[in-house]
Formats: structure tokens, C-alpha cells, sequence
């Protein structure tokens, strides 16, 4: 697991980032700009991180909460969207420091879910879209507030 201060000098060409649901302020950290500048020592200048950022339908807020403060690093980042039948509507980030290319480099036959059409992943309606997000910083974790918020009002 990937912690703050890390040391090693190891790069990666890419890096999926699966973590917990920014629920409390433990997990916020995970999800700050200190967070994502500890993890540019680790990328390349082609390396391409995948982030899960909760359900842009349920918590618009925190979707593009997390979104803001990883293109405070990468320059490039593009937001997407899917259904996932055990979560719902739910959404991910992918980042760089070049533009994202879309080319398909190996196509998987008989998908169900998947039709490799990625503009409609990134398109997001209305009640998807948030405004005046902050970036979270561990100074003030604005991203675990949202969440607390946002999902509050479905359970």
C-alpha cells in the first residue's frame, strides 16, 4: 500500500487506485493534494493513474471534488462514468501529465457492459454536474464534508 513519505524511487506506467470511499477523515487523506503529489515521485512523464471517485449521481460534489485535486497535479484528466450493478451509477478519473489517448490497443470480444465507446463515459448530465467544488487539502478535508453531506441524504 502506498503511504505518505514513501521513499522508494520505483516509476510505474500505470497505477489503479481503488480506495475506501472518503468516509471519515482518515480516508480523506488518501484522496488530498499532498496525497497525489507523494504520488507523482512514483509516475513517469507517460504514466497514466485511475482513481475510483464514488457515484457522480449520489455525490456530484465529491465526484468532482476528487477530480479538481488530482488535475492540481496532472494536467490531464478525464472524468467517466458507468453503471456497476452491485454499486449503481458510479465513476473514476483517469490522470496524466500528456493528453489521454482514447486508441484501443487490445479489443476484448462478447462484453456485455462495455462497448468501447469512452465519449459516453465521459458524458455526464445535469444532476451530475457539481459547482464551486474546492480542492481537498488535509488543511480542510472539504472532500469528507461533501461526502458526509451528499450521502447522508441516501441512507
Amino acid at each position: 500500500m502506498l503511504t505518505f513519505g514513501l521513499k522508494k524511487t520505483k516509476k510505474f506506467g500505470v497505477i489503479i487506485i481503488d480506495f475506501p470511499d472518503p468516509s471519515n477523515y482518515s480516508l480523506g487523506k488518501l484522496y488530498s493534494l499532498q496525497f497525489y503529489k507523494e504520488l507523482e515521485r512514483l509516475t513517469t512523464p507517460d504514466t497514466k493513474v485511475v482513481v475510483q471517485t464514488t457515484s457522480p449521481y449520489f455525490a456530484p460534489k465529491s465526484f468532482w471534488c476528487i477530480e479538481k485535486t488530482m488535475n492540481q497535479i496532472f494536467p490531464f484528466t478525464k472524468a467517466y462514468h458507468t453503471y456497476v450493478p452491485s454499486f449503481g451509477e458510479w465513476g473514476f478519473s483517469m490522470a496524466s501529465f500528456e493528453p489521454v489517448n482514447n486508441k484501443i490497443y487490445r479489443r476484448l470480444t462478447d462484453l456485455k457492459f462495455y462497448d468501447y465507446n469512452f465519449s459516453q463515459l465521459s458524458y455526464f448530465t445535469k444532476d451530475m454536474k457539481a459547482k464551486d467544488i474546492e480542492v481537498n487539502r488535509l488543511d480542510n478535508q472539504i472532500l469528507v464534508r461533501y461526502f458526509d453531506e451528499e450521502w447522508g441524504k441516501v441512507q
